[in-house]
């Protein structure tokens, strides 16, 4: 469980809220290429005793302004570091659920990119 909002920006940039106390976590760079985010996924190891968490991030295509356009998807890969992480009991319905929580974000760091293009053989 993160408890973090994460907002995607038309101009490409994402930044990183705490959703208890809505305090600014984490604001990215902005691209040379600005391309608006277009899906946020989340992706927790099941079994990494580190407390990261992944968080992959869809830019789409970038409208025509001259020189700048750049006709490819990118797929970007996130680790979001934290201080630590504990295991917490959750009540759901009538079942009983240990879900992974994580306390005290501390870092974001790019590890992979990727463009996407229509075709596997084109760059």
């Amino acid at each position: 469980s993160l408890r973090i909002l994460t907002v995607g920006y038309n101009f490409g940039a994402f930044q990183l809220y705490d959703v208890i106390s809505l305090e600014l976590l984490f604001s990215s760079d902005v691209d040379n290429l600005p391309s608006p985010v277009l899906n946020v996924l989340y992706h927790e190891p099941e079994d990494d005793p580190r407390d990261f968490v992944y968080l992959w991030l869809v830019r789409g295509y970038a409208a025509h302004q001259g020189e700048d356009y750049f006709p490819h998807s990118i797929l970007t890969l996130y680790q979001l570091l934290f201080h630590s992480s504990r295991p917490v009991s959750t009540q759901i319905g009538d079942m009983q659920v240990l879900q992974k929580r994580y306390f005290r974000f501390l870092d974001a760091a790019q590890k992979f990119q990727h463009f996407l293009s229509s075709s596997p053989y084109k760059k």
